[in-house]
């Protein structure tokens, strides 16, 4: 039952670095799609829409589809594995196990407690890098008919997506 168990918390733990790293690599993804859409559009499409439709974008949007679809999707797949090994640990030794099982599951339930320390700082980290993203988002748009006009798509694209990708490495890690 012990090896059971075991077993059910790596694969929790495989199953939640999978998710981040997936829900990172697509928000990146996204984020960038969108930069390289706005960046290509004439001015006279941008000039339609405020900055602020376009930092919400990529700040709200983005996040809402993290925090909502991806990991509800992921957290569905984690469940069933935890279910599945604990029914079949149920089944071959005895409900007895159960209580067992359960008194595990909810040790392992309230463990992540003893790492809010590391996880206060990476959240720090995160929120910093968030507010740079904020910030270039705001400078880009804000000077998008210069950036057009001295021809620097490609230095402020480049610019965002090692942005992009600084702020999804800290979202990972502060998940």
């Amino acid at each position: 039952s012990l090896a059971v168990a075991g077993l059910d918390m790596v694969i929790a733990l495989l199953s939640y670095r999978i998710q981040l790293q997936l829900t990172q690599s697509c928000a990146d993804s996204l984020r960038c799609d969108l930069m390289e859409g706005i960046l290509r559009q004439p001015v006279s499409s941008f000039s339609g829409r405020d900055v602020t439709g376009y930092i919400s974008l990529f700040n709200n949007d983005i996040n809402r589809l993290k925090d909502i679809y991806f990991s509800s999707v992921f957290n569905i797949y984690q469940g069933l594995w935890s279910f599945i090994l604990s029914m079949a640990a149920l089944l071959y030794f005895s409900p007895w196990m159960g209580v067992f099982l359960f008194a595990v599951g909810l040790v392992s339930i309230n463990l992540p407690s003893l790492f809010t320390k590391t996880l206060h700082r990476k959240q720090e980290e995160q929120m910093k890098n968030a507010e740079q993203h904020i910030s270039l988002l705001h400078d880009i748009f804000c000077g998008y008919w210069i950036i057009k006009n001295h021809v620097a798509e490609r230095f402020f694209r480049d610019q965002y997506h090692r942005m992009s990708g600084k702020l999804a490495q800290a979202d990972f890690q502060g998940e």
